[in-house]
């Protein structure tokens, strides 16, 4: 029986998850460790830092509570990013190639992303 391409395109699409997903899942994730992970469903985010005046004292009993005059600070913005990458095989070259080599492209492939 012979493989028509979208059937061959489907399978591959079932590996290159498969294997994308269990590269994926064997790597400890590091980018919490240093940065702080915030969720968003924004294009962008905007926020404006706050300038303390002074460090907390120690007060005593009854003494009057220093006030400070908190400043408005920079404004950070940050812009949330979409990455893609795709590779393509040919007919021809699917029907050269024994089927494990395709395979073994695959796995190269998604381990890589």
């Amino acid at each position: 029986m012979a493989v028509v391409r979208s059937q061959f395109t489907e399978g591959l699409k079932a590996d290159m998850y498969a294997y994308g997903f269990e590269a994926y899942d064997s790597l400890a994730p590091v980018h919490e460790q240093v940065f702080e992970v915030v969720g968003s469903s924004k294009a962008y985010e905007q926020s404006t830092s706050v300038i303390r005046g002074n460090n907390l004292v120690e007060k005593k009993e009854f003494e009057p509570i220093i006030y400070a005059n908190p400043l408005e600070g920079y404004t950070v913005y940050g812009i949330n990013r979409t990455f893609a990458d795709g590779v393509e095989f040919s007919m021809e070259m699917v029907e050269d190639m024994p089927q494990e080599k395709i395979a073994n492209l695959v796995l190269d492939y998604a381990r890589g992303w």
